[in-house]
């Protein structure tokens, strides 16, 4: 799977390439929407859930132990 990351805007999960294909994401990382794109549809637009998600820009909880 891709890499995601959480828009600090409206809080949905989107794929880094996607919305930064440099793979860099700046401050504050803005989804393909809040960046006044159209949906890329390369998943399913929804918000963050921590229980589900692993993005690059939010703490996971899950480490080497």
């Amino acid at each position: 799977m891709f890499p995601l990351y959480v828009c600090d805007k409206c809080g949905q999960v989107d794929l880094v390439e996607m919305g930064y294909p440099s793979g860099t994401l700046p401050k504050p990382a803005l989804c393909t929407v809040c960046q006044g794109r159209v949906w890329h549809n390369q998943i399913p637009q929804r918000a963050y859930d921590p229980m589900r998600d692993l993005p690059v820009n939010r703490p996971t909880g899950v480490g080497l132990g």
